[in-house]
């Protein structure tokens, strides 16, 4: 892992994702590396990281997919991945365990 993150704040996501690299000329998700946000990258994933699967994908998939930040149009409400790490736990590099 690669991290330069020294205070709390260096470890909010807003969305977690996968690097585009050209395989064949077309723009595919590189699996082995997670960009956590601007401060935090995860390196050398091996593929079989992607072999335990919850609910039909990949875990790794499914919690990339629920740790975000996204304010609902229609509500106006919320959803910050952040704020269980800064409130609830205290503590904002527990959503990198």
């Amino acid at each position: 892992m690669e991290s330069n993150a020294k205070e709390d704040t260096h470890y909010c996501v807003e969305k977690i994702r996968h690097p585009k690299v050209k395989v064949d000329g077309k723009n595919v998700n590189d699996k082995s590396t997670i960009i956590y946000n601007g401060r935090i990258t995860i390196k050398n994933i091996p593929s079989d990281a992607y072999l335990y699967v919850v609910n039909g994908k990949p875990a790794i998939d499914w919690v990339m997919e629920r740790q975000y930040v996204k304010t609902d149009t229609d509500s106006g409400i919320e959803s910050d991945a952040n704020v269980w790490a800064t409130k609830i736990v205290k503590m904002a590099s527990q959503l990198l365990l």
